[in-house]
């Protein structure tokens, strides 16, 4: 069985995050005071360059290192900048995410299942039996294999950002373990994705398990 439905955030998964927020914030005050204090550094070694090398002999050497300090400096500035407008990204879409307040809830009750193997440590996946002819596929490092996933009872709380796509995952497990009936290879995967029909994660496949290599290349 599957069920999906739709509710608001609940007062933990706000408090969650706010404090993500609090830790991209946090990540860029410290990525401002580095960069602030490699410039320091590096100004510091330039003058100190002048001070002990400028009117000898070695001033072709002063030149290089003045020249390499200099393009080190504007790296640094120029990875700050990069940086900042990626934390800056983050805490926007998670403050958007706080406005838009719509959690997309998975119920899913399976008696088979069917997991990508995973030897190259690429992100797991697995294919769930949750009615006669629907298959639920899971992929992502969120659903790793363990001593309790695959289960055969279990929820996906998944957080929508505001432009609805998935911006964190949550998995509650409430039944048993559930041993895959079959494993898939890294090869077919791989080939998949090469053919560009590499399910999307919570994608609802039409179709039995039994049938599922075919079904997938189809």
């Amino acid at each position: 069985m599957l069920d999906i439905s739709h509710r608001a955030l609940n007062p933990e998964e706000m408090a969650l995050l706010v404090a993500d927020i609090e830790k991209v914030e946090k990540k860029k005050r410290f990525h401002f005071r580095f960069t602030a204090a490699s410039i320091v550094f590096l100004l510091l070694a330039l003058i100190l360059l002048l001070i002990f090398f400028w009117g000898k002999e070695s001033l072709g050497l002063l030149l290089i290192a003045f020249v390499l300090i200099v393009i080190y400096g504007f790296s640094v500035v120029w990875g700050y900048k990069q940086n900042s407008k990626m934390f800056d990204s983050s805490i926007n879409e998670i403050r958007e995410t706080i406005q838009f307040n719509q959690v997309e809830v998975y119920k899913c009750f399976a008696e088979f299942c069917t997991s990508f193997q995973n030897k190259s440590l690429d992100e797991p996946a697995h294919f769930f039996q949750v009615e006669e002819n629907k298959i639920l596929f899971l992929s992502g490092f969120d659903f790793y294999s363990t001593d309790n996933f695959p289960n055969t009872d279990f929820e996906v709380i998944v957080i929508k950002a505001n432009d609805e796509k998935d911006l964190q995952y949550e998995l509650l497990c409430k039944g048993i373990y559930l041993k895959p009936s079959a494993i898939l290879s890294d090869v077919l995967k791989k080939k998949l994705r090469d053919e560009k029909k590499y399910p999307n994660n919570l994608s609802i496949i039409s179709g039995k398990l039994t049938s599922l290599e075919s079904i997938l290349l189809s």
